[in-house]
């Protein structure tokens, strides 16, 4: 597995890289670690190790239906044992993951918006939005600062 290859995981190297982060990578949340799909739910064994773990947690990518609903969930239940979290998600479902967001209670969920789609994406354009993405993902585990304005992610490409 090449978490490089996918939107999260190449935004967990550059961030990791950048502050001498130590990554764990979990690609398979089915339970025994068997399932890579991320349109279910994130298995109970998974979460328990991912919760003992970590101490932040970036989910995705919610770039279709399903998996928006999915990340958001997680990273719902992620934050509310107190480890941040923050759902990596596109523009076409970012408005899925801030309603989902909020209908599972957590209205101020750490959401990070790259340009739609993801999935299909060639690998050096994900890089360079991943590389934009960087001091916005660093705001959002951030207390004290917030994302940068929307004119400023604009000319990054993101929203």
């Amino acid at each position: 597995y090449d978490p490089r290859r996918r939107a999260a995981g190449t935004l967990a190297t550059y961030l990791g890289h950048r502050d001498g982060t130590e990554l764990a990578f979990v690609a398979n949340k089915g339970p025994g670690s068997r399932s890579a799909n991320a349109a279910i739910p994130c298995a109970p064994d998974v979460f328990d190790r991912v919760v003992a773990a970590a101490d932040l947690v970036l989910t995705g990518p919610a770039d279709c239906g399903s998996c928006t609903a999915y990340s958001v969930y997680d990273a719902v239940q992620l934050e509310r044992t107190g480890l941040p979290c923050v759902v990596v998600t596109t523009t076409m479902f970012e408005a899925v993951a801030r309603t989902m967001a909020r209908d599972f209670g957590m209205p101020n969920l750490r959401i990070l918006v790259l340009t739609h789609p993801l999935g299909g994406t060639a690998p050096d354009r994900l890089d360079a939005w991943a590389q934009a993405a960087l001091d916005d993902l660093e705001a959002l585990f951030s207390p004290v600062e917030g994302p940068r304005s929307i004119e400023d992610r604009a000319a990054d490409g993101l929203r």
